[in-house]
């Protein structure tokens, strides 16, 4: 499992010969040397909708924090 801003080419591919799966949270892959993976027949899959409600909570709790005036905690 990997974020966006873990790089993933070809050296580290042909370095972990028994990765089978690599797993992204979020949709790109831009990082990742699909290529390479394609080669060594290991499966990319990506998970678009997995930090949303996250992401989506964090920023209602900033919000309130404005709104309250309770930025220094």
């Amino acid at each position: 499992m990997t974020k966006a801003t873990t790089r993933i080419n070809n050296n580290i591919i042909e370095n972990l010969p028994e990765l089978r799966h690599i797993a992204v949270f979020g949709i790109a892959l831009d990082h990742i040397d699909v290529d390479s993976a394609k080669r060594n027949n290991i499966e990319i899959t990506n998970i678009p909708d997995a930090l949303t409600n996250s992401v989506a909570e964090h920023s209602i709790g900033l919000m309130i924090s404005l709104i309250k005036k309770n930025t220094r905690a």
